[in-house]
């Protein structure tokens, strides 16, 4: 397994939907599994080099990739085609543009690729975002700091790329952190009427996984919401509520850094200022598969996520596939309850080595973490025998038994293939069957599943 690289890109636009495009380009990054994005400079617009032509915007990204150089640049070039990009002279204008300016600390100069760009030194609409967010950063080959770079470059008056402004509310935005329930309220009331509203609920010790979830919501709607709340009602007797993870500062940076505009870090006192006597239950979707061995805790779950609703009042709520059984009863919940929000699933976010990406992940060791890809693994493994033709859920689910067997830290808690929208046990496989699994390692409760005829995630 090739280990991920650190790299900076710049991608920029000054034909068409210019903001549209570089929201389009980040995107596309990280849905081909091409670069995982960690961290996004504000926007700038700046002069154009060369011809006449339009003002160009343009934003510096940092992240991983597990590609390597060409590759990179190749996956960014078709991406840049897939986009709309035409053929155009050296220096004109584009619809999007997507440039490797770092791959680490690496040097190259071929015909095909020059690490580190070479015109670095001298754009500024490169530097000033850049430094930004990783002004300590040293440019390879340079021996300089990016805010060294940006500093000598500013003492020239005749540079070329000159900034001209920062773009508002785009790329990087404001946040707004609030603690009360009034203060949220207050903020969502001042939300025009025609403005999508974004929302992302968290129990918080956010990881990549809830980033993209942020990071889809600001690119599709005009204000994206965070809620922090470890909610008591949907942990069971013994279940890990006093352990499970905090991190505010670290929530703060990774929800800013995704591109939020509110973060509220709720308190119990606002969500439940008395013992709530009103209970949500789901018969059938609630009592299967993760409900047997923690009952209570869907309705826990519905409970708040109603309470949020109707607080935020989205045009969008955002919620990962990773959580199958829970996406399925939130999409009842809002659909028997009348409630006025689209429920966006979102793909499971996934390590370089195949385990998804959960909170819980933090406490196991490392051990127990490659004890752990064997979950995806086993999945895998079902729906490539899937892909070869098996339909018998009897065999698909041995499949994957063998690979958790493998592993002496697994201890499964249930495995089994069901129909999507009612999770009952399915008599036969097919394409939209869902195969789900529990286990245990090291004590921790993980869980994974993978839709048999979909195409495997890419990790990061």
């Amino acid at each position: 397994m090739i280990s991920p690289a650190r790299v900076v890109l710049g991608i920029g636009s000054n034909l068409g939907d210019r903001i549209a495009l570089l929201a389009a380009a980040r995107r596309r990054l990280e849905e081909t599994g091409s670069f995982l994005i960690m961290r996004a400079s504000s926007i700038v617009e700046s002069e154009p080099i060369g011809p006449p032509q339009p003002r160009y915007l343009n934003q510096v990204l940092i992240g991983e990739t597990r590609l390597p150089p060409e590759e990179l640049v190749a996956a960014a070039k078709r991406i840049e085609t897939e986009l709309g990009r035409r053929a155009a002279l050296p220096w004109g204008p584009r619809e999007i543009d997507i440039d490797v300016l770092a791959y680490g600390a690496l040097q190259v100069r071929s015909q095909s690729i020059t690490l580190p760009h070479p015109e670095i030194a001298g754009r500024e609409f490169v530097l000033a975002p850049w430094a930004e967010i990783d002004a300590d950063a040293h440019v390879p080959g340079l021996d300089r700091t990016v805010a060294a770079l940006l500093a000598d470059l500013r003492r020239d008056a005749g540079r070329a790329g000159r900034i001209l402004a920062t773009v508002a509310d785009e790329g990087r935005r404001e946040m707004k952190i609030v603690r009360t329930l009034a203060a949220v309220r207050e903020w969502r009331d001042a939300v025009p009427a025609a403005e999508r509203v974004g929302f992302v609920p968290t129990m918080g010790a956010l990881h990549e996984g809830h980033r993209a979830l942020v990071a889809r919501a600001r690119d599709e709607c005009a204000h994206a919401a965070v809620s922090v709340f470890v909610n008591p009602f949907q942990f069971g007797a013994g279940e890990d509520f006093a352990s499970y993870p905090r991190d505010e500062a670290g929530d703060a940076e990774a929800a800013r850094a995704a591109g939020a505009d509110l973060l509220w870090f709720a308190g119990a006192g606002d969500l439940y200022p008395t013992t709530p006597v009103v209970r949500i239950d789901f018969p059938d979707l609630a009592a299967r598969l993760c409900g047997r061995s923690r009952p209570g805790h869907f309705a826990g779950v519905a409970l708040i996520v109603a309470k949020l609703f109707h607080i935020f009042r989205p045009t969008r709520a955002y919620f990962g596939e990773k959580d199958f059984q829970q996406l399925q009863i939130v999409r009842r919940l809002a659909r028997d309850l009348d409630f006025d929000v689209e429920i966006v699933a979102c793909p499971t976010v996934r390590e370089g080595s195949g385990l998804a990406l959960s909170s819980r992940n933090r406490r196991l060791s490392a051990a127990g973490r490659n004890a752990a890809t064997a979950l995806y693994r086993g999945l895998n493994e079902a729906r490539r025998a899937f892909a070869r033709g098996e339909r018998s859920v009897q065999a698909l689910r041995a499949t994957a038994e063998r690979c958790f067997r493998a592993e002496a830290d697994v201890e499964i808690e249930y495995l089994e293939l069901v129909a999507p929208d009612t999770l009952a046990e399915a008599a036969a496989a097919t394409a939209e069957s869902v195969l789900l699994v529990a286990a245990r390692i090291e004590g921790v409760r993980l869980i994974d599943n993978v839709v048999l005829g979909r195409a495997e995630e890419p990790p990061l």
